[in-house]
């Protein structure tokens, strides 16, 4: 990446200039794998624990994570 830059101040021809959006896009592609099984391994480490940490929880909707749970929907008050 840093030897296609250097080209590319040094005035490279074109065919240099578009490898660099190949290799940003393979660095990406190669980051999103790397942080997928990280964040698989740490699920599995959470799986069986009480308390899982936020970034790891379900994202969800913020109305479906604000209201009640189902055991809370479910309750029903004794009319008077």
């Amino acid at each position: 990446m840093v030897s296609l830059r250097t080209s590319k101040v040094a005035s490279a021809p074109q065919v240099k200039l578009a490898r660099i959006k190949i290799v940003r896009k393979n660095v990406a592609k190669l980051l999103t794998v790397m942080n997928e099984k990280r964040r698989d391994a740490a699920k599995s480490i959470w799986k069986d624990k009480k308390y899982t940490p936020k970034d790891l929880r379900a994202k969800g909707t913020k109305s479906s994570r604000s209201g009640l749970s189902k055991e809370e929907k479910l309750i029903k008050t004794v009319k008077a």
